[in-house]
């Protein structure tokens, strides 16, 4: 546990929960550390306040994969009412945890086309052990890869993030979160997300995995055609 090696040296540790089936049984033993420990005494004694708080996972990436272990609703009871506060009081505002039957009935009631991925305040390219390179934009799924360094020149990476011409960057931009939710949404689940953009992000990355599997056959409204050997989309020669 590093809380006491970064304690022991001046730096203010805080403790982050992810809300899922599998952490249900454990979550009072596991907050009950914090008095044990006398977490909130060490940090005062650091100047500041210690800082706990709780979030379901963001459900894109690699977090798809633990779909299965999202709580539902009947499952925040579970989770010790101090918690939840030090929750709040971290973000600013109420916990907002929502059903995605919830979620669904709200973002199917507009018509509105928005990215569900804006672009990230500050852009940085995110290289691969395999030399793949991806941007801070979406997830390291394969339909956000936008090159390989070794294989493309830098010139080709840069300009397939500009031309959004990669999967995801295609697919995002602009997005319609409507119709995600109305194709692959679950109109009756009871699992439970922090946001709509959340949700709209899951919806976003089934799409893009149904694209994917369709790759060479699927058609993008922009002409790309799918180059098998960079795994990229190309202007058809």
């Amino acid at each position: 546990m590093p809380t006491f090696p970064t304690s022991t040296v001046g730096m203010k540790p805080r403790w982050q929960f992810f809300f899922t089936k599998k952490i249900i049984p454990e979550i009072d033993e596991l907050f009950g550390l914090v008095d044990k420990l006398r977490l909130r005494e060490r940090v005062a004694e650091l100047g500041s306040e210690f800082q706990c708080f709780i979030h379901t996972p963001g459900p894109d990436g690699a977090a798809r994969t633990i779909e299965h272990l999202r709580p539902t609703l009947d499952d925040v009871v579970t989770i010790p009412r101090e918690l939840i506060e030090m929750t709040g009081a971290h973000r600013g505002h109420p916990i907002e945890w929502r059903t995605e039957a919830d979620r669904i009935s709200e973002i199917v009631s507009t018509d509105e086309a928005w990215p569900v991925y804006g672009p990230p305040q500050m852009l940085w390219f995110q290289v691969k052990s395999n030399w793949d390179d991806y941007t801070n934009t979406g997830t390291l799924e394969p339909w956000w890869r936008i090159g390989n360094l070794k294989k493309d020149s830098t010139a080709d990476v840069i300009r397939r993030y500009l031309n959004d011409d990669c999967l995801g960057l295609e697919t995002n931009l602009p997005g319609s979160p409507r119709e995600l939710a109305l194709s692959y949404g679950d109109p009756k689940s009871l699992r439970i997300y922090d946001s709509n953009g959340d949700l709209s992000s899951r919806h976003l990355a089934d799409h893009c995995q149904h694209l994917w599997k369709d790759r060479r056959r699927q058609p993008f409204s922009n002409g790309l055609a799918w180059n098998p050997e960079s795994h990229c989309w190309h202007p058809p020669v």
